[in-house]
């Protein structure tokens, strides 16, 4: 893979992957109706038809458990794209037509979200990695890029870590985090963060609860996320966790699996960085000065002066602890690069998709 140009120094460059192609023919979009392995909702359904070229496939990977996974079809190495939490595979809808023309595409819907099974449980890393090795099986993948956003980090490093021989290549979609690191690290700016109180501080981000009207229906609960600015997401996504899961934005929709992922990872301790062989890209958002922050912030600041010397100072020091923690893992995971990029939002493949498919495709290239 070609050596990218970072804007984070890394240790040390990677010997070159021998790639093992496949080939599906890209879908046409079609109307038919995936049937999930849980009910929907008792909401109307206004018939909207999904546009993307994907197939819709329900894969069994363990008892009483089948993912959803979309087939985008394609040529070349397989590409897999895990999602973020409370997110499923849709949300990749548009972004992943960008790779089908040198790759095979899929993108997974964990155990939990949007039309996968719900089971109780578990929801520990070993279990997530081992259903997406059951994809890979199902599908005749041997081995495959991954790419993953938020969350979705955690489960591409176990399953480098644990299956080492499935694994191409591994992309952090502003992801990758170890939780005991970065607690040890936010420990050590103590001092810093307690002089950050006695400054002003915008204040918390209006919310616009969804009401009963918002929630009507799939088509209401989509153009509430487009009046109040929620916009980082598809209709696809965003429709298929109304039927599925329920509509609450602020709140996972109520669904209670984001919670039991998040406690199974602080009880699973340290992220296996360390163990990872596979070549590795970190794509990071950075919104560390005054200009990207939201617009009700700068709102907030304005002309003040002392405001702006205020949020200017708050943004250093979570920046600096953030780099810090970027640093740590890039020191465990040999020969991975980095790349930020300033003014994007969480969902980076989405709110800057041409820079994110350029360095995609400059990491992946033979």
């Amino acid at each position: 893979m070609k050596k990218l140009l970072c804007t984070v120094a890394v240790a040390a460059l990677v010997a070159p992957v021998l790639l093992s192609a496949q080939s599906s023919a890209t879908p046409a979009p079609s109307c038919t109706r995936y049937v999930a392995p849980v009910p929907r909702r008792p909401v109307a359904d206004d018939g909207w038809c999904d546009p993307a070229p994907h197939r819709e496939l329900g894969i069994t990977v363990a008892p009483n458990v089948k993912l959803h996974v979309l087939d985008f079809g394609g040529t070349g190495t397989p590409l897999v794209f895990l999602t973020g939490i409370g997110n499923n595979a849709h949300v990749f809808d548009d972004f992943a037509q960008r790779f089908t023309s040198t790759h095979r595409v899929i993108a997974i819907t964990r155990r939990g979200f949007g039309e996968s099974s719900h089971p109780d449980g578990p929801y520990d890393q070993a279990t997530l990695a081992a259903d997406n090795r059951a994809v890979l099986d199902s599908l005749g993948i041997r081995k495959a890029i991954f790419a993953g956003h938020s969350i979705g980090g955690y489960e591409i490093t176990h399953f480098a870590a644990l299956y080492p021989d499935r694994v191409i290549g591994i992309i952090y979609l502003d992801a990758g985090s170890d939780q005991v690191a970065a607690d040890s690290i936010r420990k050590l700016h103590t001092a810093e963060l307690a002089t950050l109180e006695s400054l002003p501080h915008a204040p918390p981000a209006y919310q616009e609860m969804p009401t009963p009207l918002d929630s009507a229906s799939a088509k209401a609960a989509w153009a509430y996320r487009q009046r109040t600015g929620l916009i980082d997401n598809t209709e696809s996504a965003v429709r298929t966790s109304y039927f599925y899961e329920g509509f609450n934005p602020y709140r996972a929709n109520n669904n209670p699996v984001p919670a039991k992922m998040e406690a199974a990872i602080r009880a699973g301790g340290r992220t296996p960085f360390a163990k990872v062989r596979a070549p590795a890209l970190f794509i990071w958002a950075e919104r560390d000065s005054v200009q990207h922050q939201p617009a009700d912030v700068q709102a907030w600041v304005g002309n003040d002066p002392v405001k702006r010397a205020a949020l200017e100072k708050q943004l250093s020091v979570t920046d600096a602890i953030l780099q810090q923690q970027h640093r740590y893992i890039l020191s465990e995971l040999k020969g991975s690069r980095a790349v930020n990029i300033h003014g994007a939002r969480h969902l980076i493949f989405l709110t800057h998709p041409d820079r994110v498919e350029r360095v995609m495709k400059e990491f992946m290239a033979p």
